[in-house]
């Protein structure tokens, strides 16, 4: 498990892993005289800004995802990613605040996180499906023993099966809770960072647009346990605390 482990965590950090990401998620170089012309700009302006202050910060490429849902992501150490949506919907001020937050995800590591917890997950999954295997097996063998051992044997191992079904899905549960409070824990630092570059009022447009398309999200406790994001109004609220602070101190 642990030779597996290490070798999906060199794949997955390797440029074929990046290259597999984004093949998942439908990323693709920036092909027209269009896209090129009009996004390459305000990447190359965000991105040298991001480097003058932070020169630790690595390369970083853009590409765009051809679906209309208004959205970017970072994936991996060296790839950002914008939706045709997000192009068509928000400003260019606006796509330069996004894109310093996606720049920030990857300057702060947070992408290491998230392909650690999916390569993870992968690799737990197969474990659970090769006990799910090894379970199936000592039933078939117990139902085949006709004799009264063979009864509470059958018993011992449904009770066994149960507990350990019960410890998956409360394991699973809590990762996911740990995961997603780190997860809107990323996204606050991502806006103090687009604070930083000098972005933050593009961002808080952006977010106002976000705030007025989305359909909203499920109030209940377990959602918002289990929610990648923050709510858009309380990091709307929160930067524009933030940006009056740094105003005030910076008069």
């Amino acid at each position: 498990t642990i030779l597996l482990y290490a070798v999906s965590m060199l794949v997955a950090f390797s440029p074929i892993g990046e290259w597999i990401q984004r093949q998942i998620n439908g990323a693709r170089d920036l092909e027209t005289k269009q896209e090129t012309e009009y996004i390459r700009p305000l990447y190359d302006e965000v991105y040298e800004e991001a480097k003058r202050q932070y020169p630790s910060l690595g390369y970083i490429h853009v590409y765009l995802m051809d679906t209309m849902a208004i959205n970017a992501c970072a994936i991996a150490n060296h790839t950002i990613a914008i939706t045709k949506g997000a192009v068509e919907t928000f400003s260019e001020e606006e796509l330069k605040g996004i894109i310093s937050h996606e720049i920030a995800h990857i300057y702060h590591g947070d992408t290491i996180a998230n392909t650690i917890a999916t390569v993870g997950n992968g690799l737990f999954s197969i474990l659970v499906l090769i006990n799910k295997l090894f379970l199936m097996l000592i039933d078939r063998l117990t139902e085949a023993t006709q004799s009264g051992a063979g009864g509470f044997m059958r018993f011992i191992f449904s009770i066994v099966r149960l507990f350990f079904f019960a410890g998956i899905w409360l394991f699973s549960f809590l990762m996911q809770v740990a995961m997603s409070a780190n997860s809107r824990k990323s996204e606050y630092e991502a806006d103090a960072f687009s604070i930083q570059l000098g972005y933050n009022s593009g961002l808080i447009d952006a977010l106002y647009v976000l705030q007025k398309t989305s359909l909203g999200l499920d109030a209940g406790i377990v959602n918002k346990m289990l929610a990648s994001h923050p709510h858009i109004a309380k990091r709307i609220g929160r930067l524009e605390t933030l940006t009056d602070r740094n105003e005030y101190q910076q008069s």
